[in-house]
């Protein structure tokens, strides 16, 4: 667990605005640990992809445009599909 606000992270701003979030993510992984001993394992980005997509509600990722496109485009995808009509 980290005590550092996300404002602390550099994680406090839209994601949509980002060239590169996932980098911002790694950075923030890095300032996290940085106070911890050096034989700390840190994580690695792809482990907190788990624990994220359970925290993080559906309302909250249809404020993002970019999930918008991902789901219309999802939709399309499976109505193609004939599983959604």
């Amino acid at each position: 667990m980290c005590d550092k606000t996300n404002e602390d992270l550099k994680i406090d701003h839209n994601p949509e605005l980002l060239s590169d979030p996932k980098e911002r993510i790694k950075y923030a992984i890095q300032i996290a640990h940085k106070d911890y001993p050096k034989r700390r394992k840190k994580p690695d980005i792809s482990e907190l992809y788990q624990p994220i997509g359970q925290k993080v509600s559906l309302p909250s990722l249809r404020k993002l445009a970019s999930f918008q496109k991902f789901e219309s485009s999802a939709k399309e995808a499976l109505k193609k599909l004939n599983y959604l009509f």
